[in-house]
């Protein structure tokens, strides 16, 4: 089984309990029951949360352009939790993806010569997962050869880029302060980022610049 420098469980289930404690709790969420899907609700909620920190856009209400809601807070913890959890979501089902993704690709042998236009269909939709899974949880070394453990370090970069003090990181993930200076300080292994950052918005700390 594959290490992956932390226990995926205890991260998840710490996260989301600073979620419950610091920003909110979804009792009011209908698409799923509480606490039978604790894990989906919080989801939900930080997924929201995600959209407040992507792309401006606005909306027409009526004759007016309204704003679509967009957190302004710099270095947002909210936010820091909730694309660590997305990764961590991402990795989880990866296996899945890759189980559909030879579905696909078998479907498209199939369909050749019967169904020229549905094999291709399934053909690009295998190329599109594939391509996923290599950008995301079979992450490239910058330096070539193997990646060490990738996602750990994705994770420990957006919870200190969100303003967590990396001995708080270091207690999410079970590991010593230390451990984490070096995740951050090794080059940026996260998959997505909040659009403020990505647009050179300043106030971000430099990944290299770790500390306690």
């Amino acid at each position: 089984m594959t290490n992956i420098g932390f226990d995926a469980r205890c991260l998840r289930v710490g996260l989301e309990d600073w979620c419950l404690e610091h920003f909110a709790h979804p009792w009011d969420l209908e698409r799923f029951t509480w606490p039978a899907h604790r894990s989906a609700c919080i989801s939900e909620v930080l997924f929201v949360h995600m959209g407040q920190h992507g792309v401006p856009g606005r909306y027409l209400c009526g004759d007016v352009w309204v704003p679509f809601p967009h957190c302004n807070v710099k270095r947002c913890r909210v936010a820091g939790v909730a694309f660590a959890l997305f990764e961590l979501t991402e990795y989880e089902a990866a296996p899945r993806a890759a189980v559909e993704m030879y579905r696909l690709q078998g479907l498209s042998r199939s369909l050749a010569e019967v169904d020229p236009e549905g094999s291709e269909r399934a053909s690009l939709q295998a190329r599109r997962l594939r391509d996923h899974l290599q950008s995301s949880t079979l992450r490239v070394s910058p330096t070539g050869g193997r990646p060490s453990q990738p996602l750990a370090k994705a994770i420990a970069q957006h919870l200190f880029r969100g303003g967590f003090k990396q001995a708080d990181v270091a207690k999410f993930m079970g590991t010593t302060s230390e451990a984490i200076r070096k995740r951050c300080a090794d080059g940026d292994w996260r998959t997505i980022a909040p659009y403020e950052e990505d647009a050179g918005g300043g106030g971000f700390p430099s990944l290299q610049s770790a500390q306690a």
